[in-house]
């Protein structure tokens, strides 16, 4: 049945998370001084090998398969917009997301206090190796379940994407985020080169925050153009090339 093979992929999926957590393990035993000292150290036998990241990795694969076998939902748009705002699983993933985001950064910023004046503390902590990559494994993949299983362009009758098109459903919004997010890929590492000294505090957590913010706007504002510019007109001259093959 559909349920015992979700039940399956659920159970790959721990156990894909506890193999790695043992692979972890192995790591940290075996290099855990160089972890903790050595932010190089730190790249070449934690952050960078792909066996010790398989769980972020393979995670996302499942859920397709997740997806693929889930049981058939009733459409009824009126009794699904009857629930709850809270009790949407896509705003709950949303929701997460952030969190985790902020999380990360808290850590990363008030715990670990890597190269940081007078401070000790090393750049990799048991947390940060055992606790945030799973972590970031569940509650993304969580987030494309929520988002991808039950397509929520159903709200909104497949209207072409506008500004009335996200006021009826805001979670279109998204979209947008799609559309530029090439963009902003491409932009937001040399921006944030050159204005990263523009931003300096004697709180870390606050340059960061500075340097983010005007990352983000920068980066977006560079994208949409790019997106119009030359994303959408290759894209354009693409089809025209193919259909007149």
């Amino acid at each position: 049945s559909l349920v015992f093979k979700q039940k399956h992929v659920i159970a790959t999926a721990i156990l894909i998370i506890l193999i790695v957590f043992f692979i972890k393990t192995l790591s940290w035993f075996s290099f855990s001084y160089q972890i903790i000292n050595q932010m190089g150290y730190a790249f070449k036998y934690w952050y960078t090998p792909i066996f010790n990241n398989l769980d972020v990795f393979l995670c996302g694969f499942l859920v397709n398969a997740l997806i693929k076998y889930q049981k058939p939902k009733s459409h009824n748009i009126e009794s699904r917009f009857n629930y709850r705002l809270f009790w949407n699983q896509k705003y709950i993933a949303f929701i997460l997301i952030i969190l985790l985001y902020l999380f990360t950064a808290h850590h990363l910023y008030h715990q670990e206090l890597w190269g940081l004046p007078n401070r000790p503390g090393g750049w990799r902590t048991i947390t940060t190796i055992f606790i945030f990559h799973p972590l970031t494994a569940i509650i993304t993949s969580f987030l494309i379940f929520a988002f991808e299983s039950d397509n929520y362009q159903i709200y909104s009758k497949n209207e072409k994407l506008s500004f009335a098109s996200v006021l009826k459903n805001p979670l279109r919004t998204l979209e947008i985020f799609g559309k530029l997010s090439y963009g902003v890929y491409i932009w937001h590492m040399p921006i944030l080169g050159k204005i990263y000294s523009l931003f300096t505090s004697n709180i870390p957590i606050e340059a960061f925050y500075h340097r983010l913010v005007a990352t983000l706007i920068l980066s977006v504002i560079l994208a949409t153009v790019t997106y119009y510019l030359v994303e959408l007109p290759a894209t354009k001259w693409k089809i025209y090339r193919s259909s007149s093959n």
